[in-house]
C-alpha cells in the first residue's frame, strides 16, 4: 500500500450554530477505498463538501499529497486532483451527455478525446446516449453520468456522496 495522499485532522464544520462535523480525523492511502458510514445527519456529506472546497471548515486540518488545502478554494481542490461527486448527481439537466463530460474537464487544455472513449468503454449506454439532454436519463444513467464527469477530470482522489442511493443493484455494480 502506498503512503498517505488525504490527510484529515480533527475537522469541524458549523452551519450557523450548528455543529455538523465534530473533530473526524483520518487518512486515506494511495489506492485505497475508504468509506464514511453513519445516520443521516451525521456529518458524512458536511465532510465531504468541506474537503472538495464547498463549505469552510471551523477547525481542523485538510492536506493533500502534504500540502495544506483546508479551506481552498473549490477550482483549486480539483487543479490538485480532488472531485466530488455530489449527492442527488446534480448533472446539467439541459445540456447533452458529451456536454456534461466536456464541462468535467473544463480546467484541462488537452484532447479530451481518449478520455471520453474511456469513460463511454465503463459505461456503454452514455455513449449510445451521447446526444440526448442529462435531464432525460433514468436515475441510474444520471448516477453514471455523474461518475463519468467527475473522471473527465483525471482525479488523483474522487469522492462520492451517495452513489448508489436509489439505484437498482445491477447499475450499483455497474459504477463500482
Amino acid at each position: 500500500m502506498s503512503g498517505v495522499i488525504l490527510s484529515i485532522k480533527d475537522l469541524k464544520v458549523k452551519y450557523g450554530g450548528i455543529e455538523a462535523v465534530k473533530g473526524i480525523s483520518f487518512d486515506v492511502r494511495e489506492g485505497e477505498i475508504v468509506t464514511l458510514i453513519g445516520a443521516n445527519g451525521a456529518g458524512k456529506s458536511s465532510t465531504l463538501r468541506t474537503i472538495a472546497g464547498l463549505v469552510k471548515p471551523a477547525g481542523g486540518s485538510i492536506s493533500f499529497k502534504g500540502e495544506e488545502i483546508t479551506g481552498a478554494d473549490p477550482t483549486e481542490i480539483v487543479k490538485r486532483g480532488i472531485t466530488l461527486v455530489p449527492e442527488g448527481r446534480r448533472i446539467f439537466a439541459d445540456l447533452t451527455v458529451l456536454e456534461n463530460l466536456r464541462i468535467g474537464a473544463y480546467l484541462r487544455h488537452d484532447s479530451l478525446k481518449d478520455d471520453i472513449e474511456w469513460v463511454y468503454s465503463l459505461f456503454p449506454r452514455l455513449k449510445e446516449r451521447s446526444w440526448q439532454a442529462g435531464g432525460t436519463l433514468s436515475g441510474g444513467e444520471q448516477q453514471m453520468l455523474a461518475v463519468a464527469r467527475a473522471l473527465m477530470s483525471r482525479p488523483k482522489l474522487i469522492m462520492m456522496d451517495e452513489p448508489s442511493l436509489g439505484l437498482a443493484p445491477i447499475i450499483v455494480r455497474g459504477i463500482f
